[in-house]
């Protein structure tokens, strides 16, 4: 989604037909966190859900890892203040 001239939404969670896990991989979560890592090195900026006494696991705690160790700017959801309008 495009949200002005901007601000460009990568979208981790639609995920297209031919990038889903093949029916045969072992372990499918790593395959989209595989995804998400590639995914990260275009990003200006990540939103986590949750705030910063949110203890991450899995994936998500990969991720934030990530960002961090790569300068990655990053900011939780908690802290964005939604007016109602479309997302």
């Amino acid at each position: 989604k495009r949200y002005g001239d901007d601000v460009n939404f990568i979208d981790q969670y639609n995920v297209p037909d031919d990038e889903l896990a093949p029916s045969d991989t072992k372990r499918p979560r790593l395959h989209y966190l595989g995804r998400s890592i590639k995914m990260l090195s275009n990003a200006d900026l990540v939103i986590f859900h949750g705030n910063a006494k949110t203890e991450f696991t899995g994936g998500c705690a990969i991720e934030k890892h990530i960002c961090e160790e790569y300068d990655i700017p990053y900011i939780y959801s908690d802290d964005l203040i939604y007016n109602g309008g479309d997302i």
